[in-house]
């Protein structure tokens, strides 16, 4: 599975969808999946945004080109205005917290700072959103819960 957060309007997530991120301000999250980025939103949120709810989020995409994918879920705004804001102290802190959730420090810490420059740069109509590919061939995605509500975008 490959993760990419990335800005974008709205309007924008059909060609995104269909032709990749190339051209918009993002990057691939190594090592970064959902279900622990749910955890990541929790604590930058300090708790606001409970994990169980943040992967409700993540489990519902916002859009996708059908049932094979790719998707696209919208980080949710109170994690985002938490990432805008945050010092890179904070950031530092909340990479090697979480780096105990299933991702290397270095890879937590490159995580941590690519959302939160994202989050910063975004304006009034762009929100951060996340591009979830399957592999070829992966049957256990997306999320158990499905696209559920997801704009199908053929």
């Amino acid at each position: 599975m490959k993760l990419h957060a990335f800005l974008a309007t709205a309007a924008e997530l059909p060609r995104v969808l269909r032709d990749g991120t190339d051209g918009f301000s993002g990057t691939l999250l190594s090592g970064a999946d959902p279900a622990n980025l749910s955890s990541l939103f929790e604590l930058v949120t300090r708790g606001e945004l409970p994990a169980a709810e943040a992967l409700g989020d993540m489990d519902q995409p916002v859009a996708s080109t059908g049932p094979d994918g790719p998707w696209a879920y919208v980080v949710p705004e109170v994690a985002t205005a938490a990432l805008a804001a945050a010092s890179g102290g904070e950031l530092d802190a909340w990479a090697t917290e979480w780096a105990g959730h299933d991702a290397s420090a270095g890879e937590a810490s490159e995580t941590v700072r690519a959302l939160a420059d994202l989050a910063a740069k975004a304006t009034p109509d762009q929100s951060v959103y996340v591009r979830l590919e399957a592999r070829e061939g992966a049957k256990d995605l997306p999320p158990s819960r499905g696209p559920a509500g997801a704009k199908d975008l053929h």
